[in-house]
Parts: structure tokens; sequence; C-alpha cells
């Protein structure tokens, strides 16, 4: 397919979603500008979402979602150099400067699935249960130290910090909607 391809002949392809709520695409990344002369563009990517940039990867520009498939992706300076089949010179490659780039949300979760990696948007708002089926709350955010992600759990009025180690996060059921984990001695204030 070109890049020219009409929103309505998306829609005969779509990859939207079959769960009520759940958006059909998800924002991935911003075209900046094109690079060189075979076309290249210079992107900025979500930083949850590069592992999934790989050759084949089909992605929708703009409000218009147009398909395109991607041929290669190498860092560059603060970004990625991506080339897509359907953008051969900077010309072509210019007509798409600042828009968004866009991936379908159910290829993305069959990916991490696939992968066994869960994203942060899949982790955020998982109700969080400990190994004795006590309800903590819900996780509100997700914090990153750099050892390991801390996620927010709310409960009530109250915030509990719960570590992403194998010694605590039991078990994460997006499918659920929940997250189970074991109380070590110290994690939960009295």
């Amino acid at each position: 397919m070109n890049p020219e391809t009409s929103p309505s002949e998306m829609d005969q392809e779509s990859a939207g979603s079959s769960t009520a709520g759940e958006p059909a695409f998800i924002d991935a990344g911003l075209i900046r500008k094109p690079h060189g002369i075979k076309g290249e563009i210079l992107v900025d990517i979500d930083e949850d979402l590069i592992p999934y940039f790989t050759p084949g990867l089909i992605v929708y520009i703009g409000e218009e979602h147009l398909k395109w498939s991607l041929v290669s992706i190498r860092p560059h300076k603060s970004g990625f150099l991506l080339l897509f089949n359907e953008i051969r010179t900077p010309e072509m490659a210019s007509n798409y400067r600042f828009k968004k780039i866009f991936i379908p949300y159910l290829d993305r979760i069959q990916a991490t699935i696939k992968d066994g990696e869960l994203l942060d948007d899949q982790k955020l708002g998982l109700k969080v249960f400990t190994d004795k089926d006590a309800e903590l709350g819900y996780i509100k955010e997700i914090i990153k130290t750099g050892a390991n992600d801390v996620f927010v759990v709310e409960e009530g009025s109250k915030e509990i910090l719960i570590p992403d180690i194998k010694d605590v996060v039991l078990k994460i059921d997006v499918k659920n909607q929940k997250m189970i984990v074991h109380i070590i001695p110290g994690l939960i204030p009295d």
C-alpha cells in the first residue's frame, strides 16, 4: 500500500480494538525531519516502544493513519533514523514533518505477550492483591529508579511503594487486570 491510502481504505484493514474502551492505536513517536538523501526520517520514539521498532513493523502515520512498512532503524544523536518502503527521497520525507507515528494497540499487546514483557501503560491501573488475597489498591504510577521500577499503589488516601523485584511481584495478569505480590517484612508501614 502506498502512503496515499485514504482513511476509508484504512478502515477496511482496521487494526481496531476488540475490547470496549481500548484504544485502536498507540502514539509511538513523532517524525522530526528528513535526514540524508535516501529518505531516512529522524524520529523520536516512545522509550518503552523502541524494542518493537524492527524491520517489517507496520506503522500508521498522522491522523490519517497512512500505512507504512519499516525497512531499517538506527540510533542517531537524540533520536532514531527510520527508513520506510513508502518514502525514498528527502522531499517525500519532508511532507511528514511533525506527524505522529502510531502502532496498532492489539499488535503491540500480542508482541509483548509473545516476548514476555509488558509496557508501563499495560500495568497502570491494575488492581494489586497480596498472595493471601488481600486487596491493596491499584497501580497509580510507576517510578523508574534505575535498579528496578517501583509501583505506586493507591489505597484510599494512602500510597504504598512496591518494588518490581521477583521476590515481591509474583504475577502480573493483564487479562484479568491484577497483580499478585508477596509482602516482605517492612514493605508496608504499620
